[in-house]
């Protein structure tokens, strides 16, 4: 339990990033910003 309060505490200010989905900002034809776009990382090639 004590994780989650951590856990919560320090996602809070930051909601905006956290339900920022990418097939909705797709959908809207918002452009993706290159600096806060973080999708290559999921799908990077590991050496």
């Amino acid at each position: 339990m004590e994780e989650l309060v951590r856990f919560t505490i320090l996602t809070r200010p930051h909601p905006a990033r956290l339900v920022d989905r990418y097939s909705e900002r797709k959908a809207a034809g918002t452009p993706v910003d290159a600096a806060s776009n973080l999708s290559g990382i999921a799908i990077a090639r590991q050496a």
